[in-house]
């Protein structure tokens, strides 16, 4: 079973500058506001077995973190502080739990009807409406570019500022953008990509 708004409430966080409970409280509406949105139920052949295994919960929890906007650039430095990582190494764990629970959903969750219409689980947005930001949405991925090395001098790597995309490389953490609140969260389950 999912945790609840009122189990994370009693969640003792660390402070960071800001007092548990205030952190608390932010996270259990943030959570609320993502339990409301979920397409995709852990309702699976044996929700039970599901809920045990740390190969299915793990990426779901981080992709679903990610989603709702919990990782914001604070939460990130944090993170980036508390595991000795760069940023760019936090964003490929990210990338990989999304990569991760897209297969999941695809291959052990059962197969539900891909939704007819898109729709920002964040804010509701539904593309219609023109925005401060545009309209529709937005199809984001990261891919691998390269740039050529001029030379090393007095420790200084001089880098040609023209890139080039790796063509043999496959884009990874594929997700939409909303143009409403610029929130990014991961292609609905049941909907496949094409490129025209």
């Amino acid at each position: 079973m999912l945790p609840t708004a009122q189990s994370i409430r009693a969640i003792n966080l660390p402070t960071h500058g800001e007092p548990s409970a205030s952190r608390a409280e932010r996270f259990a509406a943030e959570l609320e506001l993502k339990q409301r949105s979920l397409t995709t139920s852990m309702q699976a052949p044996n929700e039970s077995s599901l809920w045990q295994r740390n190969d299915v919960q793990y990426p779901r929890l981080i992709a679903e973190l990610h989603a709702a906007g919990a990782l914001n650039e604070s939460t990130r430095a944090l993170i980036c502080d508390s595991m000795d990582l760069e940023a760019a190494e936090l964003n490929e764990l990210i990338d990989r739990a999304e990569t991760d629970w897209t297969r999941i959903k695809q291959t052990i969750l059962p197969a539900s009807q891909p939704p007819k219409r898109l729709q920002c689980p964040i804010c509701r947005y539904n593309g219609k409406k023109e925005t401060a930001n545009g309209r529709g949405f937005r199809y984001l991925s990261n891919q691998t570019t390269w740039r050529e090395i001029q030379s090393l001098k007095n420790g200084i790597l001089l880098i040609e500022g023209r890139f080039e995309i790796y063509d043999e490389d496959t884009e990874t953490g594929e997700r939409l953008e909303c143009r409403s609140c610029l929130s990014e969260f991961p292609i609905p389950p049941g909907i496949q990509t094409d490129f025209c």
